[in-house]
C-alpha cells in the first residue's frame, strides 16, 4: 500500500512558475522589433507587454510581484528573473532613452518612469489623431486598406482615452459604460462610412438607414462584397481620346503627271512648316497676291499665266496640295531669275496688246533669259 506521499516541484524547473527561466532566454535576445524612441511608445509597450506574457515575465513589470525579502528562499531567483527583464527592457530602447533608465534597481522602476513619461498628458497625439480620423477619405486606397488604417487610429485614440470600468465595490447594475461604448462604436461606424467614394453611395445609404447600425465588422464584411461585385468597373483601364496634330506634316504627297509648265517635276514635298522650305524662310514676297516665293515683277496672277501652264492645270492642281509653295528641284532658293529692265518695259509694252499674243510673247521672252528654269509660287 503506496502512503501519502508530497512531490516537491523546483519552481526553477517548472514552466509554468514565474521563477522560470529557458536556456534560450538568455539577455541578449531582442523581445521586439522597434526600439522605443519615445513618439512610439503605444505601439512598442503594447507589443512588449505581449512579448512579456509570453515569456511569463509580466508580474516584473506590472507590479503583482515585488521584491522579497533577502532572507526567502525565492530571493535569489527573483534577482535573477528580474535582472532578465531589465536586460530585455533595456535592449528594446533607443540609446538616446537607455541613459536615463539605466541604473533603476529593478523592472518595475523602468517600465512606471517609462509610462510616466511617454504615456500621460500626449495631447498634441491625441489632436493629431482626431484631425487625422476626420480628414481619412477612401481615396484610391482598397477598402481593406483604408478599414486598416481607420482602425489602427481608433485603436490608438481608444488607449489614450480608454473608457474606464466601474470600480465600485458592489457592481452596479446600470448600462451606462456599456451605453457610452455602444455609443463611440456607432460613430466609428459612421466615418468609416462617410469617407467612402461615390461609387459605394448606394450601399451607403442602405447601411445607414438600417436599425440597429450594424456592427464596425459587419459593415466591413458587406462593403467588401461591393468592392468585389465593383471590381470589373474600376480595374478597366480609362480611355482617353485626345485630337492627333499632324500639322507639323511629316508626309509627302507626289504628284505623278507630266512636268511643270518650266520643266519642273511634277513631284513635290512638303516639310510641314509654314512660310519657309528645307533650310530657311524665303524673304521675296508678293505684294499684290502677298505669296512668298516672287515679286510683283514675276506675279502670274497681276501678268497672266502662260499657255503651258493652262494646258497642265490639270497637273497643277494635283501639286498645289502641298501648299502654295512650290519647292526648288535644286534646293536653292536664291536662283529665282528676274526680267532685265528692257525685258520688263516690253512686257508692259505687251500687255497693251490682246491677252492671248501677249501671254505667249512674255513667255517667249521668259523662256529665251532663263533656259525654262522658273519656280512659281501659287
Amino acid at each position: 500500500m503506496l502512503g501519502n506521499t508530497m512531490t516537491i516541484i523546483n519552481p526553477l524547473t517548472d514552466p509554468s512558475i514565474t521563477y522560470y527561466m529557458h536556456p534560450n532566454d538568455g539577455p541578449g535576445i531582442i523581445l521586439v522589433k522597434n526600439q522605443l524612441i519615445g513618439s512610439n511608445y503605444h505601439p512598442w509597450s503594447r507589443d512588449m507587454l505581449m512579448a512579456l506574457k509570453t515569456k511569463n515575465k509580466l508580474p516584473f513589470i506590472d507590479g503583482t510581484l515585488p521584491r522579497p525579502k533577502p532572507e526567502y528562499p525565492i530571493f535569489g531567483a527573483w534577482g535573477r528573473c528580474n535582472t532578465l527583464v531589465m536586460a530585455w527592457l533595456n535592449h528594446s530602447i533607443d540609446q538616446s532613452i537607455v541613459h536615463s533608465v539605466l541604473w533603476l534597481e529593478n523592472a518595475y522602476e523602468i517600465w512606471k518612469d517609462l509610462n510616466e513619461r511617454y504615456y500621460q498628458g500626449d495631447m498634441y497625439r491625441i489632436c493629431d489623431l482626431q484631425e487625422d480620423l476626420y480628414t481619412s477619405k477612401h481615396g484610391d486606397q482598397s477598402i481593406d486598406r483604408y478599414f486598416t488604417h481607420l482602425k489602427g487610429l481608433w485603436q490608438e485614440l481608444d488607449d489614450f482615452m480608454h473608457i474606464p470600468s466601474c470600480v465600485c465595490l458592489t457592481p452596479c447594475s446600470c448600462t451606462l459604460v456599456p451605453t457610452i461604448k455602444s455609443y463611440r462604436k456607432r460613430n466609428y461606424v459612421l466615418r468609416f462610412l462617410k469617407g467612402l467614394n461615390d461609387q459605394y453611395s448606394s450601399v451607403r445609404s442602405q447601411i445607414m438607414m438600417m436599425d440597429p447600425l450594424p456592427s464596425l465588422n459587419k459593415v466591413f464584411s458587406l462593403l467588401m462584397q461591393q468592392e468585389r461585385q465593383l471590381a470589373p468597373s474600376l480595374d478597366e483601364p480609362k480611355i482617353f481620346s485626345s485630337a492627333s496634330d499632324n500639322s507639323a506634316g511629316r508626309g509627302r504627297f507626289s504628284g505623278r503627271g507630266s512636268k511643270g509648265p518650266y520643266g519642273q517635276s511634277g513631284t513635290s514635298r512638303s516639310s510641314g512648316f509654314s512660310g519657309g522650305r528645307g533650310r530657311g524662310s524665303n524673304t521675296k514676297v508678293c505684294t499684290f497676291c502677298d505669296k512668298t516665293g516672287h515679286t510683283v515683277d514675276l506675279c502670274y496672277r497681276k501678268h497672266g499665266f502662260p499657255p503651258q501652264y493652262k494646258s497642265n492645270a490639270s497637273n497643277n492642281t494635283v501639286n498645289s496640295i502641298q501648299g502654295d509653295n512650290i519647292g526648288n528641284p535644286s534646293g536653292s532658293e536664291d536662283k529665282i531669275i528676274g526680267f532685265t529692265q528692257d525685258q520688263h518695259r516690253a512686257i508692259l509694252a505687251m500687255l497693251k496688246e490682246p491677252s492671248n499674243q501677249a501671254s505667249s510673247q512674255v513667255n517667249t521672252i521668259f523662256m529665251t533669259e532663263t533656259g525654262g528654269n522658273h519656280i512659281e509660287d501659287d
